[in-house]
């Protein structure tokens, strides 16, 4: 039975590598998948500092990207979208984090 799995994921891949699109969406999803599964992990096991997500869910996605020998420009690529939300993200965290170490008078309007 697992040789049909085998055979029915190089089918997948064959698929999706016709449609490069569909291979951004797919390694978008595996990276959040995978942030996701790990937040979970790091929640169930009370917030132990080994089981970080920005660690853990890294090493799952290098994993897949060992695994299905894909590429690390391939990989950013695939997953620019994200990159390009990390600015606009990090900017509207560190708004709100001023204010509240050095208090709403220090914003200047």
């Amino acid at each position: 039975m697992p040789t049909d799995a085998y055979v029915l994921a190089g089918r997948a891949a064959q698929w999706l590598a016709a449609f490069p699109g569909m291979t951004s969406l797919l390694w978008v999803a595996v990276t959040l998948a995978a942030y996701a599964v790990t937040m979970a992990l790091y929640r169930r096991s009370r917030a132990h500092p080994l089981m970080l997500p920005v660690v853990t869910g890294t090493a799952t996605v290098v994993l897949l990207l060992l695994a299905t020998g894909t590429s690390y420009d391939a990989y950013f690529t695939a997953v620019s979208p994200l990159v390009f939300m990390i600015g606009p993200a990090t900017v509207a965290l560190a708004v709100p984090l001023r204010i509240c170490v050095q208090g709403p008078s220090s914003v200047s309007a």
